[in-house]
């Protein structure tokens, strides 16, 4: 008895209740907003020519649309229960599933790409800004960062592809081919997007990794460690990162729900068929089942990442108490 209170009172199950409960949440509230929201996906199937009421309260029974609110939404949440993702699409009639398995793996080689060269690239930066605080270096650093954090990522994405056709007369092909199929044609339609992204999530890695190395340099057991002879190199890599790691993890996972935002909006731009450009077809479309399934997804995606952070955070932090978490 005492185990089984133990478990059921344990972090991890009331961390997946509250994962379960906020997806839960987040259903209802994007089912009742997206239903608020003007216009009708009937009016666009039926099209201007047949505009005969007759026909629009055809096509919505047919779609399911003439039901009450909570008949629908129970149809919608037992259909992702029971792994259909939602049912169909309104408009296509292909199953969300599909949809979602030939874009996801889009989505997931941009976002990883972004999240491994910002840390390639924010870690060494941070690392070095941290070092030569307060001088040229630092300062050069902060002025590469500052407009990542403040310019637009859709605003750059405009301007990079205007100038590229203005000034190479060079614009990304068309036609989107993975790494495996077309390596070339990948790198030209990828490579753009992924250094705006790295840009704006890197410019987070750099401020946080500076302010917690510059930080952890003044504690009184790193000039102990200097009195021992330890060289910079060392006390860095072993001890001042060390100490700045809780912040940056922490840092990474607030931003992610911005990085997967960031992500979606530059698909549609540079025509790359991931979940976002679904995303962003479905709404203009007013696809109703496919926007519900993918913003849920979506939120569910973000929760996952910072219950994760959170072991991350707790395993870089052994101060925190058990039921702290980020």
């Amino acid at each position: 008895m005492d185990r089984l209170r133990s478990v059921l009172i344990s972090p991890w199950v009331s961390r997946i209740a509250s994962f379960l409960f906020t997806c839960l949440i987040a259903s209802i509230i994007i089912f009742l907003i997206l239903r608020l929201l003007p216009g009708d996906v009937a009016d666009l199937i039926a099209g201007d020519v047949i505009s005969a009421p007759e026909f629009k309260e055809a096509v919505r029974s047919e779609l399911g649309l003439d039901q009450p609110l909570y008949v629908q939404y129970g149809n919608w949440l037992l259909s992702i229960i029971s792994g259909n993702f939602g049912g169909s699409s309104l408009i296509s009639g292909q199953p969300i599933g599909e949809l979602l398995a030939r874009q996801i793996p889009v989505t997931i080689l941009l976002a990883t790409g972004v999240v491994l060269l910002s840390l390639v690239t924010g870690l060494p930066l941070g690392i070095a800004a941290a070092m030569k605080k307060d001088r040229w270096p630092d300062t050069v650093i902060r002025l590469m960062v500052v407009p990542g954090q403040s310019l637009p990522g859709f605003w750059l994405a405009i301007i990079c592809l205007l100038m590229l056709a203005a000034v190479f007369k060079w614009s990304p092909p068309l036609v989107y081919s993975f790494p495996w199929q077309d390596p070339w044609n990948h790198f030209q339609m990828i490579i753009i997007p992924l250094l705006l992204l790295t840009w704006e999530y890197g410019s987070h890695i750099v401020r946080v990794t500076r302010s917690g190395i510059a930080a952890a340099m003044q504690e009184d057991q790193i000039r102990a460690l200097r009195a021992k002879g330890l060289t910079e190199r060392q006390i860095i890599i072993h001890h001042a990162l060390r100490a700045a790691a809780p912040s940056l993890i922490a840092t990474m996972a607030l931003q992610f729900g911005v990085l997967l935002g960031g992500v979606m909006i530059l698909e549609s731009i540079f025509g790359l068929p991931g979940v976002g450009r679904g995303l962003i077809g479905a709404a203009l479309q007013r696809d109703l089942p496919v926007i519900q399934t993918y913003v849920l997804l979506i939120v569910a995606v973000v929760l996952l990442v910072n219950l994760a952070a959170d072991r991350l955070h707790r395993a870089a932090d052994p101060r925190l108490p058990s039921g702290a978490g980020l």
